[in-house]
C-alpha cells in the first residue's frame, strides 16, 4: 500500500532515501486510518516485513516477479517508449533478475510457471540489459 504512495521501484533503482519514503507512508496509513484498522495494519505490515507466514511469502513472491511484467504490458499497451524502463530499470541482465528473484518465487508454483513463461517473452522484447 505504501508505495502507491511513493511508487513502485525495481530492487536495483531503489534508494535507502526511497526505502525510508516507503517506511514513512506506512506510517502515514496506519496514522490516517480508522481506529479500528489500525492495529491489523500495523499487524500486517509487521507480518511482511518478517516474511514467516506462507501469505507473507506468497505476497512477497508477486512484489518480486509484479514490476517487470507491469512495465512489460504498459509499454506494449500505451505509448509510452519502452526504452526508458531500460534507463529507470538500471540494467537488469536477464539472468541476474532470474537469479534474484528465484529464492522468493521457486516455492509458489504458478507464480513459478508464470515467471517461466513469461520471461523469455520479457527477454525477447528487449527489457534487459542485453539489449539496450
Amino acid at each position: 500500500m505504501a508505495e502507491a504512495l511513493v511508487d513502485d521501484m525495481t530492487t536495483k533503482t531503489k534508494t535507502e532515501s526511497h526505502k525510508q519514503a516507503e517506511l514513512d507512508a506506512e506510517q502515514e496509513i496506519i496514522t490516517k486510518s480508522g481506529e479500528q484498522i489500525r492495529n491489523m495494519l500495523i499487524d500486517t505490515y509487521s507480518e511482511y516485513e518478517q516474511q514467516v507466514t506462507g501469505e507473507a511469502q506468497f505476497v512477497k513472491a508477486i512484489d518480486k516477479v509484479e514490476p517487470i511484467f507491469h512495465m512489460y504490458f504498459l509499454a506494449r499497451t500505451t505509448s509510452i517508449n519502452k526504452d526508458i524502463f531500460k534507463t529507470k530499470d538500471s540494467g537488469w541482465t536477464m539472468e541476474e533478475y532470474r537469479t534474484h528473484r528465484r529464492k522468493y518465487i521457486e516455492n509458489h508454483s504458478l507464480i513459478w510457471s508464470f515467471d517461466t513463461l513469461m520471461t523469455p517473452i520479457i527477454d525477447k522484447a528487449g527489457f534487459f540489459k542485453e539489449w539496450a
